[in-house]
């Protein structure tokens, strides 16, 4: 049998399993696996290609509602429900597995095929060794720690076979490891190995002991025997060669745990244990594309396994953000093991990261109460207690840690990720420096070191410390990637000093222009801030990117996500303006706003300000730059899923898609409600006070002196004033309309608003023959109900006739609730819309001016009124609702460029720098500035205009020098027309 040195992998195993001559192990991956064979710091250029690749394969998620209504808040838009999670298919072996009878099958059998259901059924039915060990893991799942432990016990005594002793004695000592009797767990491992020195689930167990305690040498050498027996060809069992995996996996050794676990695959294609280990292998090394293909099989054949939807929970927080379904998937897992120790650990993970710092010390607590000496949990408790400012707490988390572990880096290694979570770079550093002061060959920690320090500035050092996490890990895709983009990605760009204030680093064909472009404005925003934060940036460090791929894997390692930019304390990250699909100056804004944030509070403020705060201060430099969801957080507010003041850490972590963009406007609130009950200075003294507290419930009622509730109340009341007009009548609960739509129960006030919800959505799934009955009993619901009631049923029929393509019965029913006196911009929007379907264009335009006075924040309802006034020739009101708009909408370059054209004076500058800082890199919109600031009698600055439209377009800049000259000369400003270069 070949040693463990190939590159055979786990897919190629799954796809090939079966075949007789492409079952071999020197297979190669059809999938491109990343497992290249990478020799010290040299790295191949196929083996490059195949690590981006991986990385950059894209996760197909399911969405049950794109969304319940785009329009702000009006067209209801329905996508079939796709199948619950517990409703995965089985593959066609697990039917067959299933389909078995059960005599056929012992607990044991069944406990390992994952068949949990069935296995906690057989255990009970016998009292042999095999099913008591089977009984004792449902006991310990279901938190009877002691009743597993005797079980366990009588197993070992009643064990009839090698095989039984050791499955007995390594379910015994795993109890006793947890519960903190780690030298009878030892005793135990060492006299079961001298009685069966082949079984590498026995090595495995001793070796992982040994190594968390810290006693590497020997844990090393009892690893290393697993691979010199596999190579001897002696290890043929499944769960023995998954021991194998798992120990070369401890090792640092990838490739030859993935040479492991591809025997395995091929010896049982379908069987869980398998996939989950090398979903585990994969997560390792942040490959989460193949971690999630193992782990969906793996569901597919035990839909129920915790270890599985523990890690699947994984994926879906950390790269999905879809912290619901994460949860989700924690909840399946509990099902079966209500108290799954992993489970809880990955609850205290999650609420940590949210920084629900309380919530996790709480989960931490429970679990070390059974498991005491749990390093996860103690690491975990560690960063919960520095992140929260416990700095006791802390260090008595680090005490308990070293008081077994004298050599062990994984408390410093753990605690320094989530530094990095949230943003606290620099100290992430020194934890990552400090695990490796205690385990120089820490791989995770040189990874998290090194890319801490990209994050900080430290390049030359940060490129270092990765060749050499990628020596320790040759798997490790961020370490990859990132070495990959500073050695060779960052060939065509240029990093240089413009200023004592700014650092730019830019495509070296863009740089030029960029320096000019972000220079004045970088300057503005150093004035503004340091003259409010009392220290100023020097320099602010800005790197812009054109390629999206380039950005996100500089900003996270992986070609992941997709945002305009992202701070990283004094580092500014940005999409480059090419695209020209965003107001580039503005995002400028908020980033450097940002970087002032985290200097001021020692990178201690909770996301949730820091996002409300920028957008509040990119809001104080133009209007236009503030969100306009209001109707959305009025539609919240008014059925009372709108989140705390006190709940907005949460909330904005929680949210996905436009909920993120609503979570931002509610920040940005946040704080103007702040502003207003403390003082412009109060988000100032804030940002100072949680460098010391960085807990807004501790926090605020020092500075504001109020309450937590007081505060909670307070923001209730004033977004009630503040919404008033639009939360005076009904709007649709879009949360119930999708939850409807996925199958869910939902409670209703009444059964009239029952019967027209159902209408309504049996209307936007395209059922129209049940949508047509359903409206009917609506009616006959809501009309022994009162005026009022028949006007809402109304109101909402107007959407489910649109969406049935019935407008004039949609018209008829909006009509009718109006003269019952509802209002509000969703039913006006609703009945323009159809009334425009039926080119009943005046009708349409009443409608559409009804919505925007309601709603004056509504960019629809003003594109609305700005379209039907101008086809219907009301030149005057058309104009008035393309300012409403301008002023409204910060990305439309379009619209910016029209009202140039059709403006003058100060609004025309306006318009045209609008344009500009949209569409960068296109030479009219910085001609368009000059011109507007000639007119202006503004030539200095027009000149620089001039500079940055030659810089856009280098093949056209002698001509537009040329014109410059000639327009300054005939401007009156002749002895300026030289300083045009």
């Amino acid at each position: 049998m070949p040693a463990l040195t190939s590159t055979a992998c786990v897919w190629c195993a799954k796809t090939i399993a079966g075949r007789s001559s492409a079952g071999s192990d020197a297979a190669r991956c059809s999938k491109g696996l990343t497992f290249p064979d990478i020799e010290d710091d040299r790295v191949t250029q196929e083996t490059r290609s195949a690590l981006i690749g991986a990385a950059m394969k894209q996760r197909n998620r399911r969405t049950l509602w794109r969304s319940a209504l785009v329009m702000l808040g009006a067209a209801l838009v329905c996508v079939q429900p796709a199948v619950g999670l517990a409703q995965t298919s089985v593959s066609t072996s697990a039917e067959r597995a299933r389909s078995e009878p059960a005599s056929r099958r012992d607990a044991a059998d069944a406990f390992e095929r994952g068949l949990l259901s069935e296995a906690r059924t057989l255990s009970g039915t016998r009292d042999d060794s095999a099913s008591l060990v089977v009984r004792a893991r449902f006991a310990h799942w279901d938190g009877d720690d002691a009743g597993a432990l005797r079980m366990t016990e009588q197993a070992m005594a009643l064990a009839a076979s090698d095989s039984e002793r050791v499955d007995a004695a390594l379910a015994h000592a795993e109890l006793m490891h947890l519960r903190g009797d780690w030298d009878k767990a030892e005793t135990l491992l060492r006299d079961t190995l001298s009685g069966a020195p082949q079984s590498m689930r026995t090595r495995l167990a001793l070796g992982q002991l040994l190594w968390e305690q810290g006693d590497r040498s020997e844990a090393t050498q009892i690893l290393e025997a697993m691979a010199a027996r596999y190579n001897d060809g002696l290890v043929e069992d499944l769960r023995e060669l998954v021991a194998v995996g798992r120990g070369m996996h401890l090792l640092g050794r990838l490739r030859d745990a993935n040479r492991a676990l591809g025997r395995a695959a091929r010896l049982a294609p379908d069987h869980p244990r398998v996939h989950i280990a090398f979903g585990e292998l994969m997560l390792a090394g942040y490959n989460y594309s193949e971690a999630e293909d193992s782990l969906n099989r793996a569901l597919e054949a035990a839909p129920q396994h915790p270890e599985a939807h523990r890690l699947m929970a994984e994926i879906e927080f950390f790269v999905g953000g879809n912290f619901g379904a994460a949860e989700e998937r924690l909840s399946i897992g509990g099902e079966i093991a209500p108290h799954h120790l992993g489970i809880a650990l990955q609850r205290a993970r999650f609420a940590m990261i949210r920084g629900e710092w309380a919530s996790a010390a709480a989960i931490l607590d429970e679990v070390l109460q059974r498991a005491p000496r749990h390093s996860d949990a103690i690491s975990l408790l560690a960063a919960v207690r520095y992140l929260g400012g416990d700095r006791s707490g802390f260090e008595r988390a680090r005490d308990d840690f070293t008081q077994h572990r004298s050599r062990s880096s994984m408390l410093w290694r753990v605690v320094g990720e989530a530094a990095a979570l949230n943003n606290r770079h620099a100290e992430a550093v020194h934890f990552f420096e400090e695990a490796l002061e205690r385990d120089p060959d820490d791989a995770g920690a040189l990874a998290g070191l090194g890319l801490a320090l990209t994050r900080t500035g430290d390049e030359a050092r940060a490129l270092d410390v990765l060749q050499r996490a990628a020596r320790e890990d040759r798997f490790h895709v961020r370490v990859h990637n990132m070495l990959e983009l500073y050695q060779r990605g960052l060939r065509d760009y240029l990093t240089a000093p413009v200023a004592p204030g700014l650092r730019l680093r830019a495509h070296m064909d863009q740089h030029e222009l960029l320096k000019a472009a972000s220079l004045p404005l970088v300057d503005e925003a150093h004035d503004v801030f340091s003259k409010r934060y009392g220290q100023r940036i020097e320099p602010l460090i800005v790197e812009i990117y054109p390629e999206p791929q380039t950005f996100s894997v500089r900003s996270v390692g992986v070609p992941k996500i997709d945002p305009h930019g992202i701070c990283f304390g004094d580092t500014v990250l940005l999409r480059s303006p090419a695209d020209a699909d965003f107001n580039w100056e503005m995002v400028l804004w908020h980033e450097t706003a940002h970087a002032y944030h985290l200097r001021v509070s020692e990178s201690r403020v909770p996301r949730w300000f820091t996002e409300g705060l920028a957008e509040y201060e990119s809001g104080e430099r133009d209007a236009s730059y503030r969100r306009f969801h209001d109707e959305e957080i009025a539609r919240r507010l008014q059925h009372g899923t709108l989140p705390a003041l006190s709940e907005l850490g949460e909330a904005f972590l929680a949210g996905r898609g436009f909920d993120v963009i609503v979570a931002y406007q509610l920040a940005s609130l946040a704080i103007d409600y702040i502003v207003e009950i403390g003082g412009r200075d109060a988000p100032t003294r804030m940002l100072r006070g949680f460098a010391e507290v960085p807990r807004f419930d501790a926090l605020a009622p020092q500075v504001l002196n109020r309450s937590v509730e007081a505060l909670d109340a307070g923001f209730d009341a004033w977004l009630r004033t503040r919404y008033a007009p639009l939360i005076t009548h009904p709007m649709i609960d879009v949360e119930r309309v999708r939850r409807m739509a996925g199958g869910e129960e939902v409670e209703h006030a009444d059964a009239v608003e029952e019967g027209v919800y159902k209408a309504l959505v049996a209307a936007l799934e395209g059922r129209g023959d049940q949508a047509r009955v359903l409206i009917a009993s609506a009616r006959r619901r809501a009309a022994g109900a009162g005026v009022q009631e028949q006007a809402r049923v109304e109101a909402v029929l107007v959407h489910a006739f649109h969406a049935l393509g019935q407008n004039d019965e949609a018209l008829r029913a909006g009509r009718s609730a109006l003269d019952a006196g509802l209002e509000g911009p969703e039913l006006r929007l609703a009945l323009a819309r159809a009334a425009a379907q039926r080119e009943q264009l005046h009708e349409a335009l009443v409608h559409a001016e009804a919505a925007s006075s309601v709603n004056p924040g509504s960019p629809e309802a003003w594109a609305m009124v700005e379209e039907r006034a101008a086809v219907l020739g009301e030149h005057a009101l058309a104009r008035r609702a393309r300012l409403a708009r301008f002023e409204l909408s910060a990305h439309d370059p379009g619209l910016a460029r029209a009202l140039f054209e059709s403006s003058r004076g100060e609004l025309r500058l306006r318009a045209a720098e609008r344009w500009a800082a949209i569409e960068t890199f296109r030479t009219e919109a910085h001609l368009a500035v000059a011109s507007a600031l000639l007119e202006l009698k503004r030539p200095d600055e027009a000149i620089a205009a001039f500079e940055r439209a030659a810089l856009s377009d280098p093949q056209r800049a002698s001509t537009i020098k040329e014109d410059a000259r000639e327009q300054l000369t005939r401007g009156g400003w002749r002895d300026k027309a030289p300083l045009i270069p």
